[in-house]
């Protein structure tokens, strides 16, 4: 809930300023509430409750997207029927990411980036990734925390974006990991690497 704070020309009178910070504030407000959506349906489902309702929280303050390290003593009380309930609306159990698939389309993680920068009092808004681009090579100036809240995960020399890593974690389990085992087409597809960036990736 970021505070609107316009900035008028001195010649504008008080009424003036006031409409032009109730309009602001209300299309912002709106922009929020149909990027995040997911968000504020947990938030106003009565059923989810208990350890899910606490987990429900941490995920608004993170913007929809944690790393499941952060949550791992909350996930694993949470019941069989508690998860059902959270997926219902939408929220993904991955293995490295808790996160709201819906939530890490271009829109709203750009919305994120901005809210959390401002949030922080950053003084430059960080970029979001490229629309289109699974994985993104890393330069060394990205803010600490950064990752999660532009839908991706640090591995390598590269950030990957956290749908498709899980769906690559889902192909790995089929494969002999204990040997070795050669990517495929379909895993180079997913994280949109070479076969060099794949096995820094594996890393």
């Amino acid at each position: 809930k970021p505070e609107i704070l316009p900035l008028v020309s001195d010649f504008a009178t008080t009424e003036v300023r006031e409409k032009i910070k109730r309009r602001l504030t209300h299309f912002l407000e709106r922009k929020i509430k149909t990027l995040f959506e997911p968000l504020f349906n947990v938030q106003r489902d009565e059923s989810v409750i208990g350890i899910s309702k606490g987990l429900s929280f941490m995920l608004i303050e993170s913007l929809g997207v944690i790393p499941r390290s952060v949550v791992m003593s909350e996930v694993k009380q949470l019941t069989q029927e508690e998860r059902s309930k959270l997926r219902k609306h939408g929220l993904r159990f991955g293995q490295f990411t808790i996160f709201f698939p819906a939530l890490i389309k271009p829109a709203p993680t750009q919305l994120r980036l901005i809210l959390w920068s401002k949030f922080l009092g950053m003084d430059r808004i960080p970029s979001a990734p490229p629309p289109g681009l699974v994985s993104v090579e890393m330069d060394g100036s990205e803010p600490k925390g950064y990752f999660p809240r532009a839908g991706l995960r640090a591995a390598g020399n590269r950030a990957i974006r956290i749908d498709m890593l899980e769906r690559v974690v889902d192909l790995i389990r089929k494969e002999n990991t204990e040997d070795g085992f050669e990517a495929t087409s379909e895993m180079l597809s997913l994280t949109g690497m070479s076969h060099d960036q794949f096995a820094d990736l594996m890393e």
